[in-house]
């Protein structure tokens, strides 16, 4: 589970999504909770949403589909960035997950969040 390396999570179940997830490249905090629901923030902007688990190609639960959301409109700097605007999609690598939007486009990679 996120934060707790040591213990393993197979993609099939909630859990292998459940926890705290982050851009390495920074800026981008998602979390995915057991009960279905998703938050996060880009930053600047926050998101909440919905999520399911599907079939990808790392077998049966390796995808979590991310329902379209409302979104804050801060004044940040810069454009909308993608991870607000476009996530659709994320699939389990082993202990990372890759967001990619609605077109298949890689938007990034999620490596757990360890607490501080």
């Amino acid at each position: 589970m996120p934060g707790h390396p040591d213990i393993p999570i197979v993609p099939g179940t909630e859990d292998a999504f459940t926890g705290s997830w982050r851009d390495p490249n920074g800026g981008a905090i998602i979390t995915f909770a057991d009960d279905g629901t998703l938050t996060g923030t880009d930053g600047c902007n926050n998101f909440e949403s919905t999520w399911t688990l599907e079939s990808g190609s790392g077998g049966a639960g390796s995808v979590a589909i991310v329902d379209p959301f409302p979104i804050t409109k801060m004044a940040c700097a810069g454009p909308w960035s993608p991870w607000v605007v476009s996530i659709h999609q994320v699939d389990h690598d082993g202990d990372r997950l890759t967001a990619t939007t609605q077109g298949s486009t890689e938007i990034g990679e999620l490596i757990p969040a360890v607490p501080a």
